[in-house]
């Protein structure tokens, strides 16, 4: 997967292994191509990102303060995680992002808005 292929917003499905919660709408995140990224599950979020050929590098930079529920901060909480460890990012069969850690585990799976 190149850095143009991320580009763009992505509707989270997945965070290790469980469906994603509908928090008000379905958690995403977005990525720029100026190396920024945001999204939002409760409370907006955003930071930086950068890809070097199947590697990529994700770092929480902001997040408003927002409460939720314990289920819907616990999501935020592992969807935060999920992206502080991708380590590789890939196209599934479907067109999905898949996000990988170091020992290629899936982390978070996201379809194209």
């Amino acid at each position: 997967m190149s850095a143009d292929e991320l580009l763009g917003v992505w509707d989270v499905e997945e965070i290790e292994g469980e469906g994603a919660l509908k928090v008000r709408r379905i958690p995403w995140l977005s990525f720029a191509q100026d190396g920024q990224w945001n999204g939002k599950a409760v409370n907006h979020l955003g930071g930086t990102w950068s890809m070097s050929g199947d590697r990529v590098t994700i770092k929480h930079g902001m997040s408003t303060m927002m409460g939720g529920s314990a289920d819907e901060m616990r999501q935020e909480r592992r969807f935060l995680d999920a992206l502080r460890r991708s380590a590789f990012a890939e196209r599934d069969a479907a067109g999905r992002l898949v996000l990988r850690d170091e020992d290629r585990v899936v982390l978070l799976v996201a379809s194209r808005r």
